[in-house]
């Protein structure tokens, strides 16, 4: 169990995330469960335990005003990923720190060494069921992404690693399988509208055809409402899977690729 630290400047969520390693391949969340759910009394402190083995990873969120920082830790403690968001003013600032190494986001040199860190961090058995675990807190919680930097970061994050599960090691072809949550917002005749600046495809076929590129998920198999919320199509997550049409590319299996708006030089939003 991890400690729910106290902080006078900081809203703190703290996870702990229990995970098997005879869990099946497909990424579902089915065989997790959430064991707890303590709320602290004060706005943006919470303590989660979910339950997928007998194996441990913490999950830290803090969060303040202008400031936002997400950690995850192996099953002894061990921070293995970080990410740290500032804004000073105009100024936006990114850090990613990697098992003890720390890349700016803004330093072009270091984008290739990031995504082989990256790389080798998601086959890290430590954290073989991360996005399990990251989608059950998705599912079960609905912690609003646009709402909370830490929750975007920490769902972004998910996100990617369910895409490199499913897509690059396990080989699902991306129109294998659609989200039912899918077909309500899409089509000739959608039964929910879009939020957050979203679009939606009038044909179902094409979106299907197309990979469900924009829908913030991997592919079509997966879509994560609580990013955005809503299955449309959104201007950051359309950038990121235009990004994956080579999955190897720096720019798509990174932090950096998944979290960083380069252009508007800030965490990636809706």
């Amino acid at each position: 169990m991890y400690r729910l630290g106290v902080f006078k400047t900081f809203l703190c969520f703290t996870l702990t995330i229990t995970v098997s390693w005879a869990l099946p391949t497909e990424v579902d969340g089915e065989n997790c469960k959430l064991l707890d759910h303590l709320d602290y009394g004060f706005k943006g402190a919470h303590l989660i335990s979910v339950q997928c083995g007998d194996n441990d990873i913490g999950v830290q969120l803090f969060e303040a005003e202008n400031f936002a920082q997400t950690t995850v830790f192996g099953k002894d403690g061990n921070q293995l990923l970080q990410v740290t968001y500032d804004q000073t003013g105009d100024e936006h600032n990114m850090s990613i720190n990697i098992e003890g190494k720390e890349f700016d986001v803004k330093d072009d040199d270091s984008k290739e060494e990031e995504a082989a860190k990256f790389k080798a961090l998601l086959d890290n058995p430590a954290l073989r069921y991360f996005p399990e675990a990251v989608r059950l807190i998705h599912d079960e919680l609905k912690l609003l992404g646009w709402k909370s930097s830490s929750v975007m970061i920490l769902y972004r994050l998910g996100v990617l690693a369910e895409h490199y599960k499913t897509v690059v090691l396990n080989k699902r072809w991306p129109w294998d399988k659609v989200d039912k949550d899918t077909y309500d917002y899409h089509g000739s005749n959608p039964s929910k509208q879009c939020k957050k600046n979203g679009w939606y495809d009038e044909d179902m076929d094409h979106l299907i055809e197309t990979e469900c590129r924009g829908i913030c998920g991997p592919t079509c198999r997966s879509c994560w409402q609580s990013i955005c919320g809503d299955c449309c199509m959104h201007k950051n997550c359309q950038i990121h899977d235009d990004l994956c049409t080579e999955y190897w590319k720096p720019d798509c299996l990174s932090g950096r690729g998944v979290l960083w708006d380069s252009p508007m030089s800030k965490l990636k939003g809706c």
